[in-house]
């Protein structure tokens, strides 16, 4: 029988592990803990594996830790699997699952602290990794080596590989005499070779026999110089040293007074600490007001610009009105001038005089409505006008895309040609011109549809103009004609273009107008049971003398709050600016609760309960200041009194009310 031992080397896995034939891993916790001793497989990667034979009672984190000594590797770096599973470090050898013949197979790897912290080291050498060389330069024969039995290759005798397990135990030298020096220690002779620990008789032993010889000298030692000594001589010596502490007696005192001395001593170290504590306080204030005030100027400043920056917003608002709000704005202003004038002549004139001044007033109010409204059609044309420029030139633009190696790819259609070929015609037929030169556009526009089918009333149209022409009719009459061509015109691209739905899933009829319009078009409020109103019918209601850009203001210094606060759930996020109007007008009368102020651009609604979200049933209608003021209170009964906080409860009662669907809003 030839047997061939089989010891792993750091060159191949096969070759550190022992080939064991099939992978049956019936055998259960229960099975291992039937072992005494259990052989620990740790593959590191596809070419490295390591052996170790440990005890079936040893925990999972034991086993790491010897695991990271040996590699030099912290055991908090390690993770021990089996397969995906991770084994926890409260599990012990026996509970792990094991092949047929009792060895226990783990992967052995970094986890994600130590790859975490190879992120943050810059040297590689200084970096965390399992080297195989370092596991065997300190242990140089493996724990175990399989013997191959071979056989007759017959079904009852069969090759075979048996598992011989290397167990190293050297003997453990105890210092039972001899001599040490700082660095070194120096073992009598006999204790260099000879029987095992428990074979040695202790008792009678005396010999100091060293490495170097046997050498008899009598020697007088000094004074000063210490000698060895063994036995009972080291316990009844004295040896002076510099570390040794003369105790004397103090005076006596009792109980009483002991006591009586500590709280003495309490009292004086309280005493400091409250100093200590009260002049770190008077500290901190002190640099809080000099921060303050010299901080002050700037906010001051600030404050001026911000004011001065508005003023100079509405002026410009005023001159040159743009959007919606800058309508309003000026509707707006114009109801506060209406309601002065109406005031002014009720207070001088009465009977015939004032129905007269009431007339001229009506008249100059007309003209101002109209003027407004000529600078909304304008406007609104011009944006029309900016509108369909801009979504021609989208039209005509080359499709593009990324393709390979992030290369950008165009592609340029006949339908993007045609198109923007469609366009200049566009732009030119806009434009006034000579007769001749008109006529000469509309034969080569008519080349250019003769091929299209969806176009006829275009091309019918343009037939007629050019009939026209010929017989020399005013260029005036023919606007509405040149108007509907360019209509149709753009219709035409937009359509080869995009496939246009003809009717809308989401439409609704307004009960103002009776229009059916997009469901965008009509305008959500909190306290709405349903649609009916769109939102162009919505701006023609009665006028306020109130700017909606206040309440938007206001709306949007309570959003900013509760972004600081991190309070993403408030309602402050759902109601809009009609519900802000409702809250301040009709809920706290337009007015500060303490000052009374009824300025509406220094009124804020700030939480009335500084720990609980915004709700209309949690703010206060207060001044800039005074909501500054108010967020810094903790106890709002001991600055507020009881009658002022039972007519603020009444009010966010009413809030309540009003508000009772967004209160039942999940």
């Amino acid at each position: 029988m030839e047997q061939i031992p089989e010891i792993s080397t750091p060159t191949s896995a096969s070759e550190k592990s022992c080939e064991l034939q099939g992978s049956d891993r019936s055998i259960t916790g229960n099975a291992i803990a039937a072992h005494q001793n259990l052989t620990v497989k740790f593959q590191l990667n596809d070419l490295h594996t390591v052996a170790q034979v440990y005890s079936n009672q040893l925990s999972i984190e034991s086993v790491k830790k010897d695991v990271g000594e040996k590699f030099k590797v912290s055991p908090d770096f390690l993770s021990i699997r089996q397969g995906s599973f991770r084994v926890p470090n409260s599990w012990r050898l026996f509970e792990v699952e094991s092949n047929r013949f009792g060895i226990v197979e783990f992967q052995l790897s970094l986890n994600r602290l130590a790859k975490e912290f190879n992120d943050n080291v810059e040297r590689p050498n200084e970096r965390i990794h399992l080297d195989a060389d370092v596991y065997y330069s300190h242990y140089h024969l493996p724990d175990f080596f399989s013997v191959h039995i071979p056989g007759d290759d017959t079904e009852e005798v069969s090759s075979k590989r048996v598992i011989v397990e290397i167990i190293s135990k050297p003997i453990v030298k105890p210092y039972i005499g001899g001599f040490k020096t700082k660095t070194k220690e120096y073992h009598d002779a006999f204790t260099q070779t000879g029987p095992v620990f428990e074979a040695i008789k202790w008792s009678g032993i005396t010999s100091r026999d060293c490495q170097a010889g046997q050498r008899n000298q009598s020697l007088m030692t000094k004074s000063d110089e210490g000698t060895q000594m063994f036995g009972k001589a080291t316990e009844t010596i004295f040896v002076e040293n510099r570390n040794d502490v003369l105790l004397t007696p103090r005076k006596f005192e009792s109980l009483d007074e002991l006591l009586q001395n500590k709280i003495n001593k309490v009292k004086v170290i309280q005493r400091n600490a409250r100093r200590y504590l009260l002049k770190k306080l008077v500290k901190k204030y002190a640099a809080e007001w000099r921060d303050r005030c010299r901080r002050q100027p700037e906010i001051d400043k600030t404050r001026s610009e911000n004011i001065l920056d508005r003023f100079r917003r509405e002026c410009i608002v005023n001159t040159f009105p743009k959007t919606r709000e800058d309508f309003n704005l000026i509707y707006t202003q114009i109801q506060r001038w209406k309601e002065a004038e109406i005031k002014r002549i009720n207070q001088l004139y009465g009977g015939g005089h004032r129905i007269a001044e009431l007339h001229v007033l009506l008249d100059k109010e007309i003209q101002l409505f109209n003027g407004i409204e000529r600078q909304r059609n304008k406007l609104r044309k011009h944006i029309l006008e900016v509108q369909t420029e801009k979504m021609l030139e989208q039209l005509g633009t080359p499709t593009k895309w990324i393709g390979y190696k992030d290369l950008i790819i165009e592609m340029d259609s006949l339908s993007h040609q045609k198109i923007r070929k469609l366009t200049d015609f566009y732009r030119k037929m806009k434009i006034p011109m000579k007769k001749g030169k008109r006529m000469e556009y509309i034969d080569e526009l008519l080349v250019v549809l003769q091929n299209e089918t969806q176009c006829a009333e275009l091309i019918d149209m343009l037939k007629r103009e050019r009939n026209i022409l010929a017989t020399n009719v005013d260029d005036n009459s023919l606007e509405s004609l040149r108007a509907r061509q360019l209509a149709l015109l753009i219709h035409f691209m937009q359509s080869k273009k995009f496939k246009l739905d003809e009717v809308a899933s989401d439409r609704k009829m307004c009960r103002k107008c009776t229009m059916v319009k997009s469901i965008d078009d009509f305008q959500l409020y909190v306290r709405q049971n349903e649609l009916d109103i769109c939102k162009a019918c919505n701006m023609m209601k009665k006028v306020s003398s109130i700017d909606d850009s206040i309440y938007r203001s206001i709306l949007r210094a309570i959003r900013r709050d509760e972004q600081l606060r991190c309070a993403k759930s408030s309602y402050a996020f759902i109601v809009q600016e009609e519900d802000v109007r409702e809250i301040i007008e009709n809920i706290w009368h337009g007015h500060s609760i303490l000052s009374q102020c009824d300025v509406r651009k220094q009124l804020r609604l700030p939480r009335w309960d500084v720990a609980k979200e915004w709700s209309p049933w949690n703010c206060i209608l207060l001044t800039d200041d005074e909501a500054r003021s108010h967020a810094r209170i903790t106890d709002l009964r001991s600055i507020y009194g009881e009658a002022l906080m039972k007519n603020i409860r009444n009010k966010h009662h009413i809030g309540m009310v009003n508000f009772s669907k967004l209160r039942d809003m999940n």
